[in-house]
């Protein structure tokens, strides 16, 4: 029996290893009504109910990481929404995916039976992140290809600088509490390149930020140096660059077009506003926001063509889905999460557990400033940013073999 429960437990942990090197993507196999399988949606669910057999076949239960009460109020939120739904199967569909991303990924790697188990799937993370940069950059330096288009494993810029958001952040926490030479300089060269082939202006924004705040975390000789770095960056670095990164940049997230009219995404951000207030409660129901949101301009001036994909802010089209409740809750569980890392990075003396603790309250941070261009709830990203919390509640527990942070 035990050599059985032992076999179980490797593939468990086998598991958790491809969906770390399989999730960052958005390829995936199209079904009926335009919905998606990805390569991690069946795996995630297959090493969940493995995962279920051996916590049901332990003789010594430990307690369990549960997602806390924001997660849950969330999902609860979105499933109530549905009932605003003018088509409900899109609504049940994206319910589904949170259910995934939020309950089932976040236990998988939240309940990781050690700490060591921990480290090596955050470093697994952050090597698969190094080869979708590297990736990014070969199409970055590829001139057949459209700017819109440099997106590594993702469906474009705005979703590839989304998982830049969660990823750069991390490792740039780490680096900066790392020892090892190679580790360091592997880790500042990723985020470095990151930075680099980004051309979503929400993205870059984001990242600068988010790293400004880490080096003024670690100290005040990091922030000086930090600055500097991002100050020659954006000065003498971006504007030579082949693809002029400044003006690409510009241009993805500016207020007036070329004929200075106000861009299609901050009018869209305007009709959200109207819609909201006329469904305050519930929303038009999750999933449906582009089925409802056309006939929200009214008179607002709309330019001709069409807004750039995954270009919305997600906040509105949460509020506008699911209600200012189920905002508050979103919100809520950003809040949760990044008290917990700030707390592991304010009370820890590791430096191993502190450079991990900053990287993650950084992607958490970093991932919330995006979120005001991009809708980042997206497949491909969903998967990464449950990693992200998982990590934080794991982290908080420290060497702790339950759920709870060590005392």
């Amino acid at each position: 029996m035990s050599r059985s429960k032992d076999r179980l437990g490797r593939c468990v942990g086998f598991g958790l290893l491809a969906i770390v090197v399989l999730s960052p993507t958005q390829w995936g196999l199209e079904t009926a009504n335009r919905t998606h399988v990805s390569i991690a949606d069946p795996l995630i669910w297959g090493v969940f109910g493995l995962w279920l057999l051996t916590v049901a076949d332990r003789s010594a239960p430990r307690r369990l990481c549960v997602p806390p009460v924001m997660v849950v109020l969330f999902i609860l939120m979105a499933a109530l929404s549905t009932i605003r739904a003018i088509h409900p199967l899109k609504g049940a569909k994206d319910v589904f995916q949170f259910v995934e991303y939020l309950v089932a990924a976040f236990m998988l790697f939240a309940n990781a039976p050690d700490w060591k188990q921990v480290q090596k799937l955050v470093d697994a993370f952050m090597i698969v992140a190094t080869l979708v940069v590297l990736l990014g950059l070969v199409q970055y330096l590829s001139p057949g290809i459209a700017d819109f288009k440099v997106r590594a494993t993702f469906g474009n810029r705005n979703v590839f600088g989304g998982y830049l958001c969660l990823a750069g952040p991390l490792m740039a926490g780490v680096a900066l509490y790392e020892t090892v030479r190679w580790r360091k300089a592997w880790l500042w060269a990723t985020v470095a390149l990151a930075l680099l082939v980004t051309l979503s202006g929400a993205a870059l924004l984001a990242l600068a930020l988010t790293l400004a705040l880490l080096f003024l975390f670690r100290g005040k000789g990091y922030f000086v140096a930090g600055a500097a770095a991002l100050i020659v960056l954006f000065v003498l670095i971006l504007p030579h660059l082949p693809r002029h990164n400044d003006v690409v940049l510009d241009e993805s997230v500016r207020l007036y077009d070329d004929k200075n009219q106000v861009a299609l995404r901050y009018t869209e951000w305007q009709a959200a506003t109207v819609l909201i207030q006329e469904h305050p409660l519930l929303g038009v129901g999750i999933g449906n926001y582009q089925d409802h949101i056309g006939g929200y301009f009214g008179v607002l001036p709309r330019p001709t063509g069409t807004v750039e994909p995954d270009s919305e802010n997600l906040y509105l089209v949460i509020a506008s889905s699911m209600g200012l409740p189920g905002l508050a809750c979103f919100l809520g569980i950003l809040l949760t999460f990044g008290t917990l890392a700030a707390r592991q990075f304010f009370t820890t003396t590791d430096p191993r557990t502190k450079g991990l603790a900053l990287g993650l309250l950084g992607a958490l941070c970093c991932f919330s400033i995006c979120c005001i261009w991009n809708p980042l709830m997206v497949r491909g990203i969903g998967v990464q940013f449950a990693l992200i919390l998982a990590f934080t509640q794991r982290s908080s527990a420290g060497l702790s073999r339950d759920c709870s942070p060590p005392r």
